[in-house]
């Protein structure tokens, strides 16, 4: 391990004493995951991960002369779905993956959505931000009073419990983060105010396990809003915000 780590120094060493500021080779990066990739079976998951995210940090701070390269070669490490983008977007990616094996290297998997903000333009409409990270594919949808829809295993029909106008964003095969339920715990009715000339929007907030092994986040009211729908969409960036937009009024 002493030796895998004076390795890094030995190809780091030459970034940091260079006129670019932190501008990487591709020829060095490449050298930097060949060290990591023939030194993985004696490291601990920990320092995979740390070394990961060193990589990843060097193809984000690439040299932008050798971005195609620097994409195969993402390409190359992610080796799945999530390797398919366009080159151009190789930095950007390549520092979200940094930033994720950082936090896997601390010890945090916390996955999912983050938490909720509210983005309010005083007029007709507003927007809802889950920023997240790790992938996962979301719905949104409208229900209307006497339609049926899901609560937790159960299929019932909308009675108007949160409200005569309802949506849900639909998060499929996803666990909700620790942070998130610590602000909004499942099963609990939470309070949305969006400010306004004259009273404020009061939305219902509710949280549900769903069968798809997801959740449900429920938003209602009594004031008529709608919003887009959207079906199985998949998240286009390993770390990113899901954005819903409230249109008030019919």
């Amino acid at each position: 391990m002493k030796i895998f780590k004076r390795f890094l120094c030995f190809l780091v060493l030459p970034l940091l004493l260079s006129g670019c500021a932190r501008q990487a080779s591709y020829e060095q990066t490449k050298q930097l995951y060949q060290a990591l990739e023939a030194s993985m079976v004696s490291m601990t998951e920990e320092e995979r991960c740390a070394a990961y995210a060193e990589v990843f940090d060097h193809i984000a701070q690439g040299s932008p002369s050798e971005q195609d390269k620097f994409a195969q070669l993402a390409r190359q490490i992610i080796d799945d779905d999530d390797a398919v983008f366009e080159n151009e977007e190789v930095f950007d990616i390549a520092r979200d993956y940094a930033t994720v094996y950082s936090r896997f290297a601390a010890g945090d998997r916390d996955w999912g959505v983050q938490g909720l903000r509210i983005k309010n333009t005083f007029g007709k409409t507003a927007q809802l931000d889950f920023p997240y990270w790790g992938q996962m594919w979301y719905s949104v949808e409208m229900i209307e009073v006497g339609e049926q829809w899901v609560t937790g295993e159960f299929t019932d029909p909308y009675e108007g419990e949160f409200g005569k106008y309802l949506m849900t964003v639909q998060f499929h095969d996803a666990e909700p983060s620790m942070e998130f339920m610590k602000q909004y715990p499942a099963l609990t009715d939470h309070t949305l105010r969006i400010p306004r000339v004259g009273p404020d929007y009061e939305l219902t907030m509710h949280i549900i396990g769903n069968a798809d092994h997801g959740y449900d986040v429920y938003i209602g009211s009594d004031e008529p809003f709608w919003v887009e729908e959207q079906c199985s969409v998949r998240s286009s960036r390993l770390i990113g915000t899901v954005s819903v937009e409230l249109h008030f009024g019919k």
